[in-house]
């Protein structure tokens, strides 16, 4: 028995919720492959239909996503990279097509913008439209502070 297989045959009798390659529908999954209709997702690759997930690499259709690194059609990201059609981002990078967006950057060229959505031209500011002079201006005194 490899050592791989060794920590993985470990980590499901010290924790029957824990499978290595794939879950549906447990509590606490912890470096898995794939969960779907999980809760509590920590560390894993994939997660679909999940709540509650952090520091996963991808998240399809979840709820509260903290720190994890591509999320689609998700409600509540935190502090993630690279966001796609997602509701309510608070501090996330890389938001694209996302509604509520608070503090986060790359969206469209928006900042402190809340409820726009597909703003590909142009520079905005507190959902509202600025040369970009003044956009420029203001990003790098919010960069400053």
């Amino acid at each position: 028995m490899t050592k791989v297989e060794l920590l993985a045959k470990f980590k499901v009798l010290t924790n029957p919720s824990i499978v290595i390659n794939s879950n549906y529908s447990c509590d606490n999954c912890n470096s898995c492959d794939n969960c779907n209709n999980c809760n509590n997702c920590d560390n894993c690759d994939s997660c679909n239909n999940c709540n509650n997930c952090y520091n996963c690499d991808y998240c399809y259709n979840c709820n509260n996503c903290y720190n994890c690194n591509s999320c689609y059609n998700c409600y509540n990201c935190d502090y993630c990279n690279s966001c796609y059609n997602c509701d309510n981002c608070d501090y996330c990078d890389n938001c694209y097509n996302c509604y509520n967006c608070d503090y986060c950057d790359n969206c469209y060229n928006c900042i402190l913008c809340k409820g726009l959505a597909n703003k590909t031209m142009g520079y905005w500011l507190l959902n509202k439209e600025v040369t970009k002079e003044v956009w420029l201006e203001v990003k790098r005194v919010l960069a400053t502070t």
